[in-house]
């Protein structure tokens, strides 16, 4: 791999053997011959070459430690993901302010990757699921069973909003007295945390989580400093831990993307690589929606016995579950969508990749030929720009389309997610368990 951004590390040599130390080796027969003086020429050249690309990419990964910014969650998500609207609206209409919501990091936990022409909304989502469904689901375990059993010890504490009639799901569907509590604190905790356990993380004093995005930890507002910012984003991707992709089926068509998730490939390996697929987020989130909301609708209707309650309970069902097949419908489409945009990786041109300027792609071509050219071969500099161009386009066709196969699925659901939905489904079960009936 190549060399550290500190410079290049020495090679190791082996300790110099007795025969060595006395200017003779041997050879099976013991006839003794001359010590090599030096490596044969094709050793020498390719020794050569290793020296000119690891000093190349030692220049490329160099930076200024007040370069190297990041955001902590919190910023990443405030306003519902203000920062991600509108194609970066945000940075043309307040640069300095976009620019302020980062400040100087040692390191970057998460190098954030993203197309600006995917939604808003969906990027929010598939971001909320990435870094809080685990403690969301933690709380709501843990809130649910404690109230499930503060119910059963104090039933008869309840306040009367808290309690109905309803049907014994366990044994023959008679009428019983039931409580609310674990279904209205369930589903409260769990909304609240998947929206808010970043916030509550930071507050009680968590390691806040530092991130790049490059609206807010790139100067926006100075022509000059944006870029030396483009020109270092082979730098930040050294010292980011790892890189967060939200794949959808724009990404591999914008060459910022590309670029990003190729170079961070070949500098730390695809296992570093997370992609939180925004068809599978949309999925998720309507799939365990729909569930509370079916949930929430028996704690409002049951109560009515009569016919009209009966009529008004079934007309609310059906406005629940249709709209909320509408999304899960669109993830299916945009699913099938993000495969043929990474199957069409196997013929990845730089010239179809799409970028926002025409600065922005001079600066972004420029970053690639000094990653993948080789200064040591003899060419004139439009063919060696030209190779290193050939050489990026290869490494995207087989590596990157290959590992980002592997991990690409049409519908997936997390363990976490898994349980979430669960809580959701049971979190009126457990009521009836609390039950004195």
């Amino acid at each position: 791999p190549p060399a550290e951004a500190g410079g290049c590390s020495p090679p190791m040599s082996a300790a110099p053997s007795s025969a060595a130390q006395t200017g003779e080796l041997f050879d099976r027969h013991h006839t003794p011959r001359a010590a090599a003086a030096k490596p044969p020429p094709r050793v020498a050249e390719m020794a050569h070459a290793t020296n000119n690309i690891s000093a190349n990419l030692h220049d490329v990964l160099k930076i200024e430690k007040e370069q190297i910014r990041g955001i902590t969650v919190v910023s990443l998500l405030s306003g519902f993901g203000r920062l991600f609207a509108d194609g970066g609206k945000a940075a043309r209409d307040d640069p300095h302010g976009t620019f302020a919501h980062s400040h100087p990091v040692e390191s970057l936990d998460w190098f954030v990757s993203h197309s600006w022409r995917s939604p808003r909304a969906v990027k929010l989502l598939g971001l909320l699921l990435h870094f809080n469904r685990r403690d969301a689901a933690t709380a709501c375990a843990f809130a649910t069973m404690l109230v499930c059993v503060a119910e059963t010890l104090y039933f008869e504490s309840l306040p009367p909003w808290l309690k109905f009639t309803g049907p014994n799901t366990f044994t023959d569907f008679s009428e019983i007295e039931l409580g609310k509590g674990c279904a209205v604190v369930g589903y409260v905790t769990l909304v609240f945390f998947l929206f808010g356990a970043h916030i509550v993380r930071q507050a009680l004093g968590g390691k806040p989580v530092e991130c790049f995005l490059d609206v807010a930890c790139i100067p926006q507002a100075d022509p000059a400093a944006k870029q030396r910012g483009i020109a270092s984003l082979g730098a930040l991707l050294d010292r980011s831990e790892r890189m967060l992709i939200l794949l959808d089926k724009e990404y591999f068509t914008r060459l910022w993307c590309v670029f990003e998730v190729a170079a961070f490939a070949k500098r730390a390996g695809m296992h570093r690589l997370e992609i939180v697929q925004l068809h599978s987020a949309l999925t998720e989130w309507s799939v365990f929606l729909t569930m509370m909301l079916v949930n929430v609708h028996y704690l409002i209707f049951t109560p009515f016995a009569s016919d009209a309650g009966a009529i008004a309970g079934n007309v609310g069902l059906v406005s629940i579950i249709v709209p909320m097949m509408l999304p899960q419908l669109r993830a299916m489409l945009w699913a099938n969508e993000s495969a043929d945009a990474i199957e069409r990786l196997r013929n990845f041109s730089l010239d179809d990749a799409q970028c926002q300027g025409a600065e922005d792609r001079a600066a972004i071509l420029d970053l690639i030929a000094k990653w993948y050219t080789d200064t040591s071969v003899e060419l004139p500099p439009d063919e060696r720009v030209r190779l290193g161009h050939h050489r990026f386009e290869q490494f995207v066709r087989q590596d990157v389309r290959l590992a980002v196969e592997k991990q690409h699925v049409r519908t997936r659901f997390s363990t976490t997610t898994v349980v979430m939905t669960l809580f959701a489904m049971c979190a009126p079960m457990l009521d009836v368990i609390a039950s004195p009936d």
